[in-house]
């Protein structure tokens, strides 16, 4: 009786090696496609903060008020810091 819960200890560890050899690759998997997700989205997300940047910055040669031109500098700022965190 106790030879064979011993044998089945080891083989519950045993197996279990397999396994958690078996889930670290597919975590692998899933690890490395977040990854490119993320850096897609990345990559989408610096794409906006560009085209918004562009947008303000042509609006500021264009506006006249000294109040909007004011909050067309603060937004430029914004969208520079963005695309910088985002690594752009």
């Amino acid at each position: 009786m106790v030879e064979q819960r011993k044998e089945t200890i080891i083989q519950n560890y045993q197996g279990s090696g397999d396994n958690v050899a078996g889930n670290k690759t597919v975590n692998n998997y899933y690890a490395a496609n977040n990854t490119a997700n993320t850096n897609n989205i990345n990559d989408e997300a610096i794409e906006l903060w560009k085209e918004k940047l562009a947008y303000f910055q042509q609006q500021e040669v264009i506006a006249s008020d000294p109040a909007q031109k004011f909050q067309l500098k603060k937004q430029i700022q914004e969208c520079q810091q963005k695309i910088t965190e985002l690594g752009g």
